[in-house]
């Protein structure tokens, strides 16, 4: 068992060292840039379709509408998650605690009483 924690040991600083190094050797720098600027040391420009923005907006909807929210609405808006959050846990618990004992009517009273 100590040779396998050994072994597994090593190959994990293995590959650790070795991923730090490819990522070294492939060092990149992404700079964005305003419209219309240009960087006279740009060597590749990469362009997303307009699509992406617009799929971007649509797929981080919600999210911004809860930001927003939570931006104008402050503690209030906090507080009322919380309790949200606090009523699923204890749904949750209550959920998990009736499980248990349904699972333990069907087996019956321990062996030995």
């Amino acid at each position: 068992m100590k040779n396998w924690m050994t072994l597994l040991a090593a190959g994990v600083f293995a590959l650790s060292v070795s991923f730090a190094a490819t990522a070294e050797e492939n060092d990149v720098e992404l700079d964005l840039l305003d419209e219309g600027e240009i960087e006279d040391d740009m060597v590749n420009r990469l362009e997303l379709p307009e699509s992406a923005s617009d799929q971007g907006r649509e797929s981080s909807r919600h999210g911004l509408d809860t930001a927003t929210e939570a931006r104008e609405r402050g503690r209030e808006f906090g507080q009322e998650r919380a309790a949200e959050a606090r009523e699923r846990g204890q749904a949750a618990q209550d959920a998990a605690r009736d499980g248990r004992d349904a699972a333990r009517e069907r087996r019956g009273p321990p062996q030995g009483e």
